[in-house]
């Protein structure tokens, strides 16, 4: 996604997120969803990429925000 601004980035990360909250499963009206995501944003390997991120969601878990986005060099 290196064409993309960082605040699309992040917007696009919260639209899917308010998606999936938004999303009603048939014969479970009192079933809700949700996810949370951690986004790395900025040139890095995939590999580095993917645990930055992975990182970045297990923080986000436990600060209960479904979006935790930081730039590449934010990241250890």
């Amino acid at each position: 996604f290196q064409d993309i601004h960082y605040n699309t980035f992040t917007t696009r990360l919260y639209q899917i997120s308010e998606c999936v909250k938004q999303t009603k499963v048939d014969d479970y009206e009192d079933l809700s969803l949700s996810i949370t995501v951690g986004g790395i944003y900025g040139n890095s390997k995939v590999d580095d990429a993917i645990k930055k991120a992975d990182k970045l969601m297990y923080e986000g878990k436990k600060s209960k925000r479904s979006i935790v986005v930081k730039k590449t060099s934010e990241v250890d």
